[in-house]
């Protein structure tokens, strides 16, 4: 978001995290979404069908047992109960279906999938891959390559290595449909 920003005018810059900076979403519906991770199937009404097929569409996605584990170490980094027993907090957290609606932690395939778990977008880069997914985002853009900085950095290591064989049956569970779209390895 913050490299392509230079590359965008003010009319074309529709930022919608409003952590970082004011919402600028043209189209009243998606502007009153009071968080920045807006779903493709709620855009695509809202234009018509030739802008919608002219726009270069894409999405980082990453494994789903680290966005978990990093997920988790964000939203939670402030509970001294979380932050003694990880495991534990992560458990009671993927066992909850209330915690498991927030953004969050919804899959990754609701923002990028229609109605039949089909991709919405053009080009699926990879976090894992992420300066070479954003170099060819960049060439098929059509937009210089510019190495990109950090940004929220949770300062914990969100290595899925650190989810034991329980948790890690029930993010499998959780998040099927991101390892069948994405093509993570169970």
């Amino acid at each position: 978001r913050f490299a392509l920003r230079q590359h965008l005018d003010e009319e074309k810059d529709w930022e919608h995290v409003s952590k970082y900076i004011t919402r600028r979403i043209p189209i009243k519906e998606l502007s009153t979404i009071q968080h920045g991770h807006l779903r493709c199937i709620d855009i695509k009404p809202h234009l018509d069908v030739l802008v919608w097929d002219s726009y270069f569409k894409f999405a980082i996605c990453r494994n789903p047992y680290d966005r978990f584990v990093s997920s988790c170490r964000f939203l939670y980094r402030r509970s001294e109960e979380f932050n003694k027993d990880p495991k534990g907090g992560m458990r009671s957290i993927i066992e909850n279906d209330s915690e498991m609606s927030r953004v969050l932690l919804r899959p990754q395939s609701d923002f990028i999938c229609d109605a039949d778990g089909s991709l919405m977008v053009d080009y699926l880069g990879r976090y894992e891959e992420l300066d070479d997914s954003y170099r060819r985002i960049c060439s098929l853009a059509g937009i210089p390559y510019s190495q990109l900085g950090s940004v929220n950095v949770t300062g914990h290591d969100t290595r899925a290595e650190h989810l034991d064989a329980g948790l890690k049956e029930a993010v499998r569970r959780r998040y099927r449909m991101d390892f069948d779209v994405l093509g993570y390895s169970r």
